[in-house]
């Protein structure tokens, strides 16, 4: 049985390999001429009815020929990475990369890829995850969702190498989102130069050691309303929620559960012993709209609040400050 395990486990990692290799080395275009090539190495059998053969020819020998030129990619680079030290699982992280090139020759058309520590399992940690998938407890449906590659650990996108002198450096911003917590280690970076027909990439690979540390998902939380939350009326002047929370000092009494804290007076407190908060009075305010004019009057100085309008509006401010 345990034989059995290990053909398992090595067929896995042949195909996990076989999988990032032709992410990385084959283009989109390079992917859809892979694809035809399969599709007429089906059908180019039947010479007489089809000539998917001819197809297969052609395209192959076109695989064959982007293959052969990107032998022909041969850099030096150096690489150092400006990443900062925190993450979040599901947050976007930025960073950016210094590329220096350390040959004789201009470089363009180049792609910049991050790569991460190999995250793939032991054969001890692999047979445990599997015993674990088949010993859940599983529902009636006919097919169950599992989990798609359950060790990845992160999301890395790409980055464009603008055109490099000799000896020159620029800076490439790449954006990965981290997928698991904990420390994420990354090995070394990959320059990509796609060849001239554009179906198939040569790499350079750059030693670039460094780690992160991945802080577990926020969860984003409703606005709370906490007690004691001042208002503001149409003149600016805070509209108290409760009695005792205006402008206009009165006295001082004891602390009520939910009085806020920027009333405590500290010094009666210092004295007492015990929270001792100022008790406010609102101040009264009287408005009167009159089409686009408003006056505001005060029961100290009325003449001050009262704003320019015409005679009618003037006459029914006062009026109404005399009652």
């Amino acid at each position: 049985m345990d034989f059995a395990w290990r053909i398992l486990y090595r067929f896995y990692r042949l195909s996990s390999w076989m999988g990032y290799a032709g992410k990385r080395r084959f283009t989109r275009a390079g992917w859809m001429v892979l694809l035809a090539v399969g599709l007429t190495a089906l059908m180019g059998p039947d010479t007489e009815n089809s000539v998917a053969y001819q197809g297969f020819t052609l395209l192959l020998f076109l695989l064959a020929v982007a293959i052969a030129s990107s032998w022909s990619f041969r850099a030096r680079f150096s690489a150092t990475r400006e990443l900062s030290r925190f993450g979040t699982v599901g947050s976007p992280l930025i960073y950016k990369v210094l590329i220096r090139n350390l040959t004789s020759k201009r470089q363009s058309g180049l792609t910049l890829l991050d790569d991460l520590a190999d995250p793939r399992p032991s054969f001890q940690e692999w047979r445990a995850m599997k015993i674990a998938e088949e010993k859940r407890v599983r529902s009636f449906r006919f097919s169950q969702r599992q989990r798609a590659k359950p060790f990845r650990l992160a999301n890395l996108k790409e980055g464009v190498v603008s055109s490099m002198l000799p000896g020159e450096e620029v800076m490439v911003r790449l954006e990965m989102t981290p997928l698991r917590r904990g420390i994420l280690r990354f090995a070394g970076a990959t320059v990509a130069c796609s060849d001239p027909l554009g179906l198939y990439r040569s790499t350079t690979r750059i030693a670039l050691p460094q780690s992160a540390l991945i802080l577990p998902k926020r969860y984003p939380l409703p606005p709370v309303p906490l007690p004691g939350a001042l208002k503001y009326q149409e003149g600016g002047v805070a509209l108290a929620s409760n009695v005792g929370q205006s402008e206009e000092f009165v006295a001082l009494r004891d602390y009520h559960h939910g009085d806020p804290l920027r009333h405590i007076h500290w010094r009666s407190w210092a004295k007492v012993g015990k929270p001792v908060v100022k008790e406010l009075e609102d101040e009264p305010r009287y408005s009167l709209k009159n089409r686009s004019w408003t006056c505001y009057l005060s029961e100290n100085n009325p003449i001050a609040l009262l704003p320019v309008a015409d005679s009618r509006t003037q006459t029914g401010c006062w009026r109404f400050w005399q009652r």
